[in-house]
């Protein structure tokens, strides 16, 4: 095969190596609801398990059953939606850990508001 031969080859190869690349490319699952509702409801739910947390070990139980109940309603949901949106984001954990990191940064955001505040004596 002479010079010329051969470079007609190499477009044929990068060619069909880009159809098996993209061809084998995993589709990755969407998120259930808008990233930023899903961050929002998992701080309400930071909050939810820290105050049931502080509560009395005799009805924390029951506490973190009525705080849960709470957050669905406040975002629009029903307990069980709630369970499954949870269920789905343990399905999705680069998600889940990306929109964890999300909640946690707000959260320390607004905490860091707060303690400022009460240094200024607001």
């Amino acid at each position: 095969m002479n010079f010329i031969g051969k470079l007609s080859v190499i477009p044929l190869i990068l060619v069909l190596g880009l159809i098996f690349i993209t061809s084998c490319k995993k589709e990755l699952p969407r998120l259930p609801m808008d990233k930023t509702k899903i961050t929002q409801i998992i701080e309400d739910l930071y909050i939810a398990e820290s105050m049931a947390d502080g509560a009395d070990l005799t009805i924390r139980d029951s506490l973190k059953n009525d705080y849960l109940q709470q957050v669905a309603s406040h975002h629009g949901l029903r307990l069980g939606e709630l369970d499954s949106l949870l269920l789905a984001m343990t399905e999705m954990p680069d998600s889940l850990h990306l929109i964890q990191g999300m909640a946690l940064d707000s959260l320390r955001a607004k905490q860091l508001v707060i303690r400022e505040k009460e240094n200024l004596g607001l």
